[in-house]
């Protein structure tokens, strides 16, 4: 089966940053409960401007592990767009 990827940007304020960050080893930690991956990323010139990006191995294990990363910010990843690996198909 294909990978699943659910992407969601975030914004915070420089006051902010430093508590978000903080929160990033749990959520990660949370998303492998899941049988997931949890990756962060912060645009290069735009300090507190995030990617956060949820993929699993099946739909049941990737709305798992939104719920489980969004906990901390009681924040919803949208999972009206969810990307599927292309890799191998043909």
């Amino acid at each position: 089966m294909s990978r699943l990827l659910v992407m969601s940007e975030r914004a915070v304020t420089e006051a902010e940053r430093a508590a978000y960050l903080q929160t990033l080893a749990v959520r990660r930690e949370r998303a492998a409960a899941a049988s997931a991956n949890f990756w962060v990323f912060e645009q290069s010139n735009g300090r507190g401007r995030f990617l956060e990006f949820v993929e699993a191995g099946s739909p049941v294990a990737l709305q798992e592990a939104i719920s489980a990363v969004a906990e901390d910010r009681n924040v919803q990843m949208p999972m009206s767009v969810v990307w599927r690996e292309a890799t191998g198909l043909h």
